[in-house]
């Protein structure tokens, strides 16, 4: 599996084009939803350029792997290592998560007040929501953000999904737009980035 290591000038530029794909499909949303931590850091850029024409949400769904990683406190650890040596740790990671998700079905829950946020712009006649994301592992964080603005449709709106990296054949749920498929990111935030 392909590794992209994207910097933060890299970083911007993809969440850019990752955009322009949105805007060449016709789509222009009224509401921007991103998902916490990497889907802000992707969507800033495009915020920075649709300007006060959106409104800006975030939502945090933290995924059960992250939380185990970080209970692990290995960052150090990792950035310590060459790029060869994470590629290859990055790669099992992939394919044990991928093994793991096939057996766990249904979707993580979001915090109250996320839900709470979502629904009240799912109520909004005519809205056009863009849910954003850094990626799409097992696709369960976006089945749960897009699960709570199912309304949006009923309303007369519509609900589209971006994100910058699809990193399995068969997530749980499949995004709009994509920039990259199969291909693992490296990105600031991530535990083995190196500035």
């Amino acid at each position: 599996m392909k590794i992209e290591t994207l910097d933060a000038c890299a970083l911007k530029q993809a969440s850019l084009r990752l955009y322009d794909i949105v805007v060449a499909s016709n789509y222009i949303p009224t509401h921007i939803v991103a998902i916490a931590t990497g889907g802000v850091f992707v969507a800033q850029p495009i915020v920075e350029q649709v300007g006060a024409d959106a409104i800006y949400i975030e939502v945090s769904v933290q995924r059960p792997s992250t939380a185990g990683k970080s209970k692990l406190n290995i960052k150090r650890f990792l950035k310590s290592l060459p790029y060869v040596v994470t590629d290859q740790l990055r790669r099992a990671e992939a394919l044990w998560l991928s093994l793991r998700s096939e057996r766990e079905k249904g979707s993580g829950e979001l915090p109250e007040s996320c839900r709470a946020t979502l629904d009240a712009i799912a109520r909004k006649p005519e809205t056009r929501v863009l849910v954003i994301d850094d990626a799409v592992d097992s696709g369960r964080t976006l089945a749960s953000v897009l699960g709570a603005l199912r309304p949006v449709p009923e309303a007369g709106g519509e609900v589209r999904s971006a994100v910058l990296t699809v990193t399995r054949k068969k997530p749980q749920v499949w995004p709009d737009f994509s920039l990259f498929d199969r291909v693992l990111c490296r990105f600031p935030w991530s535990y083995d980035f190196k500035a």
